[in-house]
Parts: C-alpha cells; structure tokens; sequence
C-alpha cells in the first residue's frame, strides 16, 4: 500500500509519498477479507485503475537502488541542487530505534484496524499478526 500527503505553508509546497517499483495486485487484495467473491474481483478490477509502478511501464525491469540514483539525480537536475548524503549520529538512531517499537505497539492490536475500517468500510483487516 502506498499512500501521499500534501500541505502548503508561506508559499511552499511540502509532497511526500511512495513510488511503487512493483505492484502485487494479488497480495494487496490478500491482505483484505471481502463479504463476497464480486466486492474481491471489483476491487481486482479497480487497481490497475487506481495504482501503476514504474516496472509496470518499462521493458527492463529498475531495482530499487538503480530508482534511488535517478530520483537523486533527477531533484538535483530540475532543481538546480546537490544533494549530499546524511549518516544519522549513534543518538539519532537510538531514537529512531525507540520510535519504531512504540509505533509498532500502536499498531498491533485494534488500531489498525480502526483505521482501516475508515478508509475502507467494505473491508475487514485479515492477517495482522503475519
């Protein structure tokens, strides 16, 4: 799954999102549990409507490190930038250690599936725990 947020403060535009290299149609729709075989195949129908990644429209196949060269090399052409690599110091990664095993307790449990019963009434989480 993939998702995107937008938010414009004093003049600038903030984007983040994902870029899908590949698409697992099948195993996105395994992660649902359907009422019926109809919701499961229209939804089947509506993903190639809704996603496409970028293996999907070329004839050789990128690998992830050959995306991350030419996004960095495609900012810093369109924006006139260079961009350097940051290492994270002992203490940072110590704190981003600690943020993700709290994160991962939130999300264990009912609250993903709260979630998603927001984004997607028609469909109940199955698998959490896999």
């Amino acid at each position: 799954m993939a998702g995107s947020a937008q938010t414009r403060q004093k003049g600038v535009i903030l984007q983040h999102g994902a870029i899908l290299i590949d698409l697992d149609a099948e195993k996105l729709l395994s992660v649902f549990k359907f009422q019926n075989e109809e919701a499961k195949e229209r939804m089947r129908v509506k993903i190639p409507e809704k996603a496409v990644a970028i293996n999907s429209l070329r004839a050789k196949p990128a690998t992830a490190e050959e995306c991350v060269v030419a996004f960095k090399a495609g900012f810093e052409q369109a924006l006139s930038i260079e961009l350097e690599p940051y290492v994270l110091t002992e203490q940072q990664l110590a704190e981003v250690k600690a943020l993700e095993q709290k994160n991962m307790q939130i999300l264990n449990g009912t609250f993903v599936r709260r979630v998603f019963s927001l984004i997607f009434p028609n469909f109940h989480v199955k698998n959490l725990d896999k």
